[in-house]
């Protein structure tokens, strides 16, 4: 080699071998044999055809019809695709990004809490509208082809194999995997996002997050006309559920701050102005109040009946608030007279009663 005495490198210095090396079997599947490899200091995946179907035109279609959709994908929580080689001794084949990781499954054996699992849900959903923004259908959504990144622990789908979209007239059938194929891809090959969303379903059942994750999941999975219409309205419903979750403890905070500072003040006075002023504080304690349980109301949408498994949710929920109110109000009261101990419980009371009765349940109704 030789050398620069003005201290900058010179093309003849080096040279770049663009080739794979380290090229190792990953993973064999029904038609498609996956390798990793490296080229340039970094690793990569190379999907390509087993050898007995690699003179199959309808396998090689296959691979490239994959390629023609993945191509075109470029989203944080999807396996990005970068080109299509013929690699010397492995043949013609699909170039991925290598994700340092575990599938879902098995992420899903280890010990994650619920924010984790519903940080990975939540990238799979983004997934899925970014895909069926582009009128593509993955087909094939399921736990073994969700990578969660070792870094951060995010999501990345894979596998685009048996994915289809309304522009291609050609290779069309029914796909998917058992446990997590929807019941209408087993008859129709027509591409509809409600196939993935009844697999999105499946997938967060399996997840086991929380009473409503699992409420969610069975939305997901209901028939498809019952199901939800695409993936914005999943995180629409999510959203609106996550504003009234977090709005629970500002509440109980807010009432019991309404009294106990309504009350201090009343120390403070003298004659009627401590009715008056004890009825101005309860007068804007309300009106905060009216505010926080808008996400409720939102949540219900006005609706005249909501399904049994949406009823009980909230049931519990609503009764969860009450004893929550009740036991910080005991903590309250601890240490005062028994006169200052009945202001306050009644005033608690009647607020949570008036509270409930305004944002009253529907009737509930069982559902297909």
């Amino acid at each position: 080699m030789k050398t620069s005495t003005s201290g900058f490198v010179t093309p003849e210095d080096f040279s770049v071998n663009s080739s794979f090396t380290e090229v190792t079997e990953m993973y064999s599947g029904a038609y498609c044999i996956l390798y990793k490899a490296k080229r340039y200091g970094q690793w990569y995946v190379l999907k390509t055809l087993k050898e007995e179907h690699r003179s199959t035109m309808l396998y090689r279609e296959l691979l490239k019809k994959e390629f023609d959709i993945s191509i075109s994908l470029s989203h944080p929580n999807i396996v990005r695709t970068i080109g299509w080689e013929n690699v010397p001794g492995v043949g013609e084949c699909i170039i991925m990004e290598y994700i340092d990781g575990v599938p879902f499954d098995e992420y899903l054996s280890e010990k994650h809490s619920s924010s984790d699992r519903i940080r990975v849900v939540k990238g799979v959903i983004s997934a899925l509208s970014y895909i069926h923004g582009k009128q593509i259908v993955h087909r094939d959504l399921k736990p073994a082809n969700i990578m969660v990144t070792a870094n951060g622990g995010n999501a990345k789908i894979l596998d685009f194999g048996l994915s289809d979209t309304d522009s291609y007239s050609i290779l069309k059938h029914p796909a998917g995997t058992d446990k997590y194929i929807s019941p209408e891809q087993l008859t129709e090959s027509v591409p509809d996002c409600r196939n993935d969303i009844y697999s999105l379903g499946k997938v967060i059942k399996k997840a086991d997050i929380s009473i409503f994750y699992n409420h969610l999941a069975n939305k997901c999975m209901k028939t498809r006309s019952l199901r939800f219409a695409n993936v914005e309205s999943i995180s629409s419903y999510i959203n609106t559920w996550e504003k009234f979750v977090s709005a629970v403890p500002v509440f109980i905070l807010l009432v019991v701050s309404v009294v106990f500072i309504s009350l201090y003040s009343l120390g403070q006075r003298d004659g009627s102005d401590k009715n008056d002023y004890l009825n101005e504080a309860i007068d804007n304690g309300k009106k905060e109040v009216d505010k926080i349980y808008e996400p409720l109301i939102e949540f219900i949408g006005g609706r005249e009946k909501i399904s049994y498994e949406e009823y009980k949710t909230m049931s519990k929920i609503m009764s969860e608030i009450g004893n929550k109110v009740v036991v910080m109000c005991d903590s309250l009261t601890d240490g005062m007279d028994e006169v200052s101990k009945s202001t306050v419980t009644n005033a608690v009371s009647l607020y949570s009663s008036d509270l409930f009765k305004d944002i009253s349940l529907p009737m509930p109704v069982m559902e297909e």
